[in-house]
């Protein structure tokens, strides 16, 4: 079984708390006592100041423990000029390995709208990356009409909570590429609800450490009543699947 997280976050964040790790390799080893083999990681820095440095000091932090981290960059719209157009932009994630990226439309001051961010989802989509988004992101009118204009678009919304699942049901059941990631789900029944329903595809595991403690986010996957296969593609299965459709030239 492997327990592969989707949401970490790595690097020197502006507001820590005292039991945040320092370094990467303390990630690794808080992760690994939860027994967690694999993580997807962010850095502070492209959230917190900038996306552009911050690929560079994500792919320094993640140099040293490749076999554990993978890095997943954050994504700006090219139009400031500031990064190169979609197509070479992902090139370049390539090129360090990433086969991933993570939008905040919020954070980094552009309009979550297919006028605006529709060619780096064009390529997104066509090169069959995974995009991530943070639920304080986005409304979800703006989330549908991106799923109508990209609907092919491999997208994954994290730290997603129980409350709304109203309005996740009927878009699991109209989005076929829609995932969330689990750290907010904690609902008992929640898992045998989706899993009953869908199955295992539209939930992959994540953690959102070092905000949440690793374990935390993992019981409730490790407790709830599914099938072995259905909890190890939760775990697992799934972001693997997602990440290894990448196209690479």
């Amino acid at each position: 079984m492997l327990i592969f997280d989707v949401n970490c976050m790595v690097g020197k964040s502006g507001a820590p708390r005292p039991d945040w790790p320092e370094t990467p390799g303390q990630t690794v080893e808080a992760l690994s006592r939860a027994g967690i083999q694999r993580a997807l990681v962010s850095d502070f820095a492209s959230l917190q100041y900038d996306p552009v440095d911050g690929e560079t000091c994500l792919a320094r932090q993640v140099c040293e423990h490749r076999g554990f981290l993978e890095p997943c960059p954050m994504a700006v719209p090219h139009w400031g000029q500031d990064v190169p157009e979609p197509k070479e932009l992902l090139d370049r994630f390539l090129e360090r390995g990433c086969r991933a990226f993570r939008v905040y439309p919020k954070t980094h001051y552009f309009l979550l709208h297919p006028v605006v961010v529709g060619p780096l989802l064009e390529e997104a989509q066509a090169r069959r990356f995974t995009v991530l988004i943070d639920r304080d992101q986005f409304e979800w009118p703006e989330l549908i009409r991106i799923l109508e204009s990209f609907d092919r678009l491999k997208l994954i919304v994290v730290n997603e909570g129980y409350r709304e699942m109203r309005t996740i049901i009927p878009l699991i059941e109209r989005f076929p590429e829609l995932r969330f990631e689990t750290s907010w789900m904690q609902q008992f029944g929640l898992y045998e609800q989706i899993v009953g329903r869908f199955g295992a595809r539209p939930l992959v595991f994540g953690t959102h450490f070092p905000v949440f403690e690793p374990g935390a986010a993992l019981a409730p996957v490790l407790r709830a009543n599914i099938d072995d296969e259905d909890r190890d593609r939760i775990l697992g299965g799934n972001l693997t699947e997602m990440l290894d459709e990448v196209h690479v030239p």
